[in-house]
């Protein structure tokens, strides 16, 4: 059984090649076997292939490595041949529409070869009314995800009943899509250990400001009028964040609960 991923690797102007993979999603595995050394998940070290690769990524080329280099590392998990070269973060991630439901998790691997894992949750009310993937990290622990298959169950059972409730005329599709998206984001965004990416195409901008939070790591909490609510963030990478998205420098609690004044954004 297959378990398809996409891998976004950055290259030194800021931009990304995207590669695909057959079965690297199972629990985010990728996290751990993308290194350096092993830029495509295989099992050589330190061998010209790896050089090669990443000579790729530094000099602008598409990333590719194939002939007698593809040897030392074959077979690899991710595929040597990139699907798109120079693509922006939004742009490799609307890629995922390429693929509908067909792909489980996305990697975005950065210049320093730190690797970020986000399972795909597949925002759509039956198989014609699809609106893209939430992209959302695990929890990690002794250096492995846990919790991805809780996090998909949680999801899918929500899923299920917003799709009941049009089935029975209670929910407009519009409202029942909402509703997963929103009920998403509430349980994620006081969380100090996971965050949705806020590229996820399955998230309209709409949703940015109201759950700032669930987009951005809290590594600090305090009381406000009652309420637990964030008053620091962990550092992010500039590549995290749409162009659009509120500052979150500027971001004031208003106190009710994690909700922001986005008055002066």
């Amino acid at each position: 059984m297959g378990h398809r991923t996409l891998v976004a690797y950055q290259r030194d102007d800021g931009l990304f090649n995207v590669h695909f993979s057959h079965k690297g999603a199972h629990d985010l595995e990728l996290c751990n076997d993308i290194t350096e050394t092993t830029p495509l998940g295989g099992e050589a070290d330190g061998s010209e292939f790896a050089n090669a690769f990443i000579n790729g990524l530094e000099n602008h080329h598409d990333g590719a490595v194939a002939g007698e280099l593809t040897r030392p590392q074959e077979p690899t998990t991710v595929e040597s041949e990139p699907k798109k070269t120079a693509v922006t973060m939004p742009e490799a991630c609307e890629y995922l529409h390429t693929y509908n439901r067909g792909v489980e998790s996305m990697y975005v691997v950065n210049r320093e070869f730190d690797v970020r894992g986000f399972q795909c949750l597949h925002v759509g009310i039956g198989p014609d009314d699809y609106r893209g993937a939430i992209l959302l990290s695990p929890r990690w622990h002794d250096g492995e995800p846990i919790d991805v298959r809780r996090d998909q169950g949680q999801f899918n059972g929500v899923a299920n009943t917003v799709t009941s409730l049009v089935s029975d005329g209670v929910l407009t599709i519009d409202d029942a899509i909402d509703r997963l998206i929103t009920q998403t984001l509430d349980r994620i965004q006081n969380s100090r250990d996971q965050q949705v990416l806020a590229h996820s195409p399955g998230v309209p901008e709409q949703y940015y400001a109201e759950y700032l939070p669930a987009f951005l790591k809290p590594i600090g909490m305090r009381r406000v009028n009652g309420e637990t609510t964030v008053s620091a963030f962990d550092d992010y990478d500039p590549w995290e964040l749409p162009e659009n998205f509120p500052n979150p420098e500027l971001a004031k609690q208003s106190g009710d609960n994690a909700q922001f004044d986005i008055s002066t954004f």
